[in-house]
């Protein structure tokens, strides 16, 4: 089945639309014993090397490619394949009637295009890549229309700039990119702060003393992994230690003391998928923040189980960190998130925006004393490595594209044991529109966004 347009439909704005499908004979009428899924998976393999420059020998040559993009393959048993098209055959056929589609030009090719495209919407909704982190309810609508001035955000800054080329041809025309911080002092309320620390905490906030330190029931050294399986990643850079720049490492290459404090795999499992309040109502927030895209969790699909689509931070006074990303839709690894959407910048017109929210939770917090801001890189300023920090106050949000180089600063020691916790949603910003512009944020509100202020290579360019 071939059809000379991508096959991308409305429903799945973004994904490539390349979708290679095969009918495997000799399989009976279903594939009960898995054998085309591990086919599927061997193909995938085999794709993902000649996207990289051909054959396993030649796999970090950085040879011309063999192929420009990922393609989704697909396998059915031919009896699969048999019942599958009679059954889009008639739900297509019956479409065009309604709409009264007399017109048989291309008919064979716009049904292949549609079929495809389906087999592409079927995939994404399979593997929940798309799926809106909550349902604005009426309650919900009302309670944040109240507060819309809290949409509008205290600082907008633009940081690690530089020129990208998209899509990756000798025809593209490169164009000047940057990425996006957002910080709201006024869209987390104290009440819903104090709750959302309670799920992070697992207990009532106002029962506990945060001078005695993380609990160690609930947290322990080196719990926050936060790499995807089986990395080999190496950190983002290694820039030289001093007694100004803490430097955040994950935990498995953790250089401090013991590590950070992460929570242990029973609370971050509950923090993520246990039905809290205050989580459902941030992310009625979100969603009514970017009404332009379908705001999604982080799915699974993209970098694995190990790297969770909510995470929770506890830095203490002596901790060591090292920067890091949170993801980068660039370069993920090969998998069905891949397949349909492949490898792209992000913030590219059209395909998933990938961000991430953090809010800080602490009843009280001395910035100026107590010290931890969220510190960011400006990487390609180089050897004068330019770093923008964010001062964290009790309910401010600080909302980041995952592909900004960024640490957490530890606690000065006139903090003594307190952490600072704070609360990380990765989310993905789906696109509504094929080629929809991803940049823009602001949505069309009334209220003026405050004027961006650039920096470092962001500054240079203009």
């Amino acid at each position: 089945i071939s059809a000379s347009a991508p096959a991308v439909a409305s429903a799945t704005p973004g994904a490539l639309g390349r979708v290679l499908l095969f009918s495997a004979s000799n399989f009976g009428d279903d594939d009960s014993d898995g054998l085309l899924e591990d086919l599927n998976g061997i193909c995938d393999e085999q794709v993902d090397m000649l996207l990289c420059g051909g054959s396993e020998e030649e796999y970090d040559d950085n040879e011309t490619p063999i192929l420009r993009d990922s393609v989704l393959i697909y396998f059915q048993t031919e009896k699969e394949l048999e019942l599958s098209i009679q059954s889009y055959r008639i739900e297509y056929e019956k479409d065009k009637n309604d709409h009264n589609n007399d017109n048989d030009n291309d008919d064979d090719d716009d049904f292949c295009t549609r079929y495809l495209s389906a087999i592409v919407a079927q995939h994404v909704e399979g593997y929940e890549m798309a799926a809106p982190i909550q349902t604005l309810d009426t309650y919900s609508k009302r309670k944040i229309s109240e507060k819309t001035s809290s949409m509008v955000p205290s600082k907008h800054v633009e940081l690690d700039g530089g020129y990208i080329s998209y899509p990756t041809s000798s025809t593209a025309t490169p164009y000047w990119d940057s990425s996006s911080l957002l910080v709201f002092d006024n869209l987390v309320g104290q009440d819903l702060r104090k709750r959302l620390l309670d799920v992070v905490i697992g207990e009532d906030s106002d029962h506990y003393d945060a001078r005695n330190g993380p609990n160690p029931a609930r947290w322990v050294r080196g719990g926050l992994l936060d790499v995807p399986d089986d990395s080999d990643d190496p950190p983002l850079f290694e820039p030289e230690e001093n007694e100004n720049t803490a430097i955040e490492t994950n935990a498995d290459t953790d250089t401090g003391e013991g590590g950070g404090w992460g929570l242990t795999d029973d609370g971050l499992q509950e923090i993520c998928f246990g039905h809290h309040n205050a989580v459902v109502e941030m992310e009625c927030i979100l969603l009514n923040l970017f009404p332009d895209f379908v705001v999604s969790r982080l799915p699974e699909t993209v970098l694995g189980c190990s790297v969770t689509p909510m995470t929770a931070n506890a830095p203490t006074a002596g901790d060591k960190f090292g920067y890091h990303i949170d993801a980068d839709p660039n370069i993920t690894p090969s998998s069905p998130w891949t397949d349909v959407y492949g490898r792209y910048p992000n913030r590219a017109a059209g395909k998933p925006r990938f961000m991430s929210c953090l809010v800080y939770l602490n009843d009280e917090w001395d910035g100026d004393k107590w010290g931890a801001p969220t510190r960011f890189v400006d990487v390609p300023t180089d050897d004068d490595l330019m770093t923008y920090d964010v001062t964290a106050r009790p309910g401010r949000v600080v909302i980041m594209d995952q592909d900004v180089g960024h640490t957490v600063v530890a606690p000065t020691a006139a903090a003594g044991k307190r952490p600072r916790y704070s609360l990380v949603w990765k989310l993905i910003l789906h696109p509504r529109t094929i080629g929809q512009d991803m940049k823009y944020l602001a949505g069309g509100r009334g209220s003026p966004w405050p004027e961006i202020e650039y920096f470092g290579s962001a500054a240079q360019n203009q």
